[in-house]
Parts: structure tokens; C-alpha cells; sequence
């Protein structure tokens, strides 16, 4: 997710040093991923709402990427945004998270003229996208509906943000990090 919707979605309030560890983050691995020039022009500024990657096999892993940059950072969500993130992921059906080839994944941005507040969601309205108790982005399902062999390589090991709340159960050693076997 680039500077310019980092900025729209909350960053503006940021101190200087904040701006310059997310500008530099390389805590998740979806935080910076090189893409074709073409895709990058295509896109433009862009979010979810107004650009998706050509290749329709790799927008749920992009929702997905999206979501957990928007996540990690806390950052607000437009309501153009959130309807188009809801729309992929209605779609992805029972797909392996983080399968999409590299090369049309996320790099996008939104330049709004109106005020963040006006015009955005928390990310409380994506809560069924993702489940909140991990990274990366796992599917918000009911109960202990998912587990280590449902995931790809690509999503593990799973972080538990908060050691002992795991409701699917991926972290049996309570060390928070799940499928690490």
C-alpha cells in the first residue's frame, strides 16, 4: 500500500517517525512487493474500489495482502474500499490464502480530497473478512472452523496477536505462533 493511501487512511496524524517505519516496514512480508511496471501504471493511485489485479486468480490473495496492510496499521477504510474488499472475498470461496503470483500483488493507492473521517469505516466493518486474532489474514469463520492443513505454506506460520486467544487452535504450544510443525 503506497504513502498516498497510507496517508488518506490515517497516516496524516502520524508523527515522523511512525511515517518512517511504515514507509519502511518490512515486518510483513505484504507490506512492499515488487510488481510488473505495467501492473504499477495500471493501477495508478487506486485502491480496491477503483483498481483489482487483471489476473482474477490473484485478487483474494490481494484483498487478503490489502486487509492486513489496512490492519497492521490500524488504518481507516473508505466505503467504495470496503464494498469492492467485501465483493472479492465473497467470491474466494475456499481458496488457499496467499496462493496469487507474486507479480500482480498490491501496491496501491487512494488520494481522496475529503477528510478521512467523513468519508471512511473503521476496519470493525471488515471484521468478517479477517479474522482479528491473526496474521496473516485468515478467514473470520464460525467457531474452530479452520485449521493448520487448510493453509498454505505461504500463510504459515500463523501469529497469534494475543498469546491464548486462538479460537481455530493453531497454537498448541501457546507460544503464539500456530502451524509451525
Amino acid at each position: 500500500m503506497p504513502l498516498a493511501e497510507a496517508w488518506d487512511s490515517g497516516a496524516y496524524s502520524w508523527d515522523s517517525d511512525t511515517r518512517r517505519r511504515y514507509a519502511n516496514d518490512l515486518g510483513y512480508e505484504h507490506s512492499l512487493v515488487a510488481v510488473w511496471s505495467s501492473s504499477n501504471r495500471q493501477k495508478g493511485a487506486g485502491d480496491p474500489g477503483d483498481w483489482l489485479p487483471p489476473l482474477v486468480s490473484s485478487r483474494c490473495w490481494y484483498a487478503e495482502a490489502w486487509i492486513a496492510v489496512k490492519t497492521r496499521w490500524e488504518f481507516s477504510v473508505d466505503t467504495a474500499e470496503l464494498q469492492a474488499l467485501r465483493s472479492v472475498v465473497s467470491q474466494c470461496g475456499d481458496w488457499e490464502l496467499g496462493s496469487a503470483p507474486v507479480q500482480a500483488s498490491p501496491v496501491l493507492a487512494t488520494a481522496t480530497t475529503v477528510p478521512a473521517a467523513t468519508t471512511t469505516t473503521t476496519l470493525a466493518a471488515v471484521e468478517d473478512l479477517c479474522h482479528p486474532a491473526y496474521i496473516p489474514c485468515l478467514p473470520n469463520l464460525p467457531g474452530d472452523a479452520l485449521n493448520c492443513g487448510d493453509l498454505s505454506s505461504a500463510q504459515k506460520p500463523v501469529q497469534v496477536r494475543t498469546i491464548g486467544v486462538d479460537p481455530y487452535r493453531l497454537d498448541r504450544d501457546r507460544n503464539g505462533f500456530g502451524c509451525t510443525s
